[in-house]
């Protein structure tokens, strides 16, 4: 993610930041399967941490259901590490788009609350005076996150050992009903099953 510092010397950034691969982030395939399922249901995705075997499972969690041609998004439940508690205010609706690409197949992505670009991710968090706060979806741009690799030097060695791989944090589950997620993860059925853990 974006930081708040100045440039370095090389014209690389310098300062504090936050990288995209730190945070929950929401994939525009949820968005088909809400607007594609016949049934016109809400779907709920989970987001687990890190660390399985450490605390709590579930890192994050909210819902989407289809309105017309947006997706309504339920307030983020998180369960600290990245913010914690509900994130009120936060969720809403967003707007779903589909391009064309090379084949005459279409993508599926969602348009930006905040700069209405067409992207294949939105985020829930935000870096905001060298603190990561819960926000509205919006963009990795608008959000100021970066991925990890950006405007950072990488020294000789790192380049003898070629790029590091990227490891996105995307949902570990999405599904349409209880039954399904007990079906799928019965360890996360459980745990949000706890009084007061999910309210969506």
């Amino acid at each position: 993610m974006v930081g708040t510092g100045s440039r370095a010397g090389d014209g690389r950034f310098s300062g504090f930041r936050v990288n995209t691969e730190d945070v929950p982030r929401l994939p525009a395939y949820v968005a088909r399967y809400v607007l594609e399922d016949p049934r016109r249901r809400p779907y709920l995705a989970l987001w687990t941490s890190y660390t399985w075997d450490a605390g709590d499972r579930v890192a994050m969690a909210m819902s989407a259901e289809p309105e017309g041609e947006y997706v309504r998004i339920g307030m983020p439940w998180t369960s600290g590490g990245v913010g914690s508690g509900y994130a009120h205010g936060h969720g809403g609706r967003v707007l779903v788009v589909r391009r064309p690409i090379h084949g005459g197949s279409l993508v599926t992505l969602w348009r930006c609350p905040s700069c209405a670009r067409p992207v294949r991710f939105l985020y829930f968090h935000r870096l905001t005076n060298w603190v990561l706060v819960m926000a509205g979806p919006a963009c990795s741009r608008c959000q100021r996150l970066r991925w990890s690799s950006q405007g950072r030097r990488i020294p000789p060695f790192g380049h003898a050992m070629g790029p590091l791989p990227r490891r996105p944090w995307d949902p570990a589950a999405v599904v349409s009903s209880p039954a399904v997620l007990e079906a799928q993860s019965p360890e996360l059925a459980r745990f949000l099953a706890i009084p007061g853990r999910h309210r969506q």
